[in-house]
């Protein structure tokens, strides 16, 4: 059975010992498996952008979590999941109040 590993953003198929590049990023992965199955590729995550001159990233969802970065008026940012107003990011937690939401 063939197996496929995703490091980083190269979709790579698993052959014995060796690991062989089979798509160039994972969107290319996805796109191929929509049209094998006829399913539609996930949904880009959402896009936040920072709309105060300047916020905190918190390493949780609160304030009484610690303050492990700085945002600037502009910075955008990926969504990975939201928890109680916040919004997780690559880099840590933001507040939804000093973010907006982009159009994508």
């Amino acid at each position: 059975m063939t197996q496929y590993l995703v490091l980083s953003t190269v979709v790579t198929r698993l052959e014995g010992e060796s690991l062989d590049p089979v798509f160039d990023d994972v969107a290319a992965f996805h796109k191929a498996l929509a049209d094998k199955y006829h399913t539609a590729p996930p949904a880009p995550a959402p896009r936040w952008r920072v709309r105060v001159s300047a916020a905190n990233i918190r390493a949780g969802p609160g304030v009484t979590h610690a303050d492990i970065g700085d945002l600037r008026w502009g910075d955008v940012l990926d969504e990975i999941s939201t928890r109680d107003g916040w919004v997780q990011t690559a880099h840590g937690w933001v507040s939804m109040t000093v973010l907006e939401r982009v159009n994508t």
